[in-house]
């Protein structure tokens, strides 16, 4: 009894400091924008992953199927080699219209994007440049949605050679919508 006479003046005293908190908390806040946030205010199509490495070549594809029937066409492929000792790396993609003006470059613009790769193994970045034809740009109706790939390293949808990062889907037609893909290849472990 004697412990309740000493907590009661505690409790009662926390209670404001209780209130003030719920009212702070319906408060508007302004925060600052990320740099995820400002790439897709300015219409930048960039996308960054973390990978695992799985072999020391690997390769990253630009690949495009505008049928049904029809096989994959590469529009793209870039080789890297990964540094020794990291088992980890940063891959940043960047697809930039070719007259730099017109923001969402996969969605809209002219034939040609400006493809950017950016390999990064701790402090050392390595990349290419290079102009390539715009993913869907020949299927009725052009880009309609651009999908990253957000993988666990347990997916089984995957294989174990090849890793979709980037799906980039068109217009449906006649029961097929055709797809474009931004693909990392690794070299098979045998030596391939």
């Amino acid at each position: 009894m004697n412990y309740l006479k000493l907590l009661l003046p505690l409790v009662f005293t926390s209670l404001p400091a209780i209130v003030i908190a719920q009212e702070r908390s319906k408060v508007v806040q302004q925060l600052s924008p990320t740099g995820g946030d400002v790439a897709h205010a300015l219409g930048l199509d960039l996308y960054k992953f973390r990978l695992p490495v799985r072999s020391e070549h690997f390769r990253v594809l630009v690949r495009e199927r505008l049928s049904a029937g029809g096989e994959a066409t590469v529009l793209s492929t870039h080789d890297f080699e990964a540094d020794r000792g990291y088992e980890k790396f940063d891959l940043l993609l960047s697809f930039l219209p070719e007259d730099g003006i017109a923001p969402h470059a996969l969605l809209q613009g002219g034939e040609l994007v400006d493809l950017e790769i950016q390999c990064r193994f701790g402090n050392a970045t390595t990349g290419s440049r290079t102009l390539i034809p715009r993913p869907l740009m020949k299927s009725h109706g052009g880009t309609r949605s651009i999908r990253p790939m957000n993988l666990r390293a347990d997916d089984k949808t995957q294989g174990e050679d090849e890793v979709v990062l980037l799906l980039i889907g068109g217009k449906e037609n006649d029961g097929f919508t055709p797809t474009a893909e931004v693909v990392i290849s690794y070299a098979s472990k045998a030596g391939g």
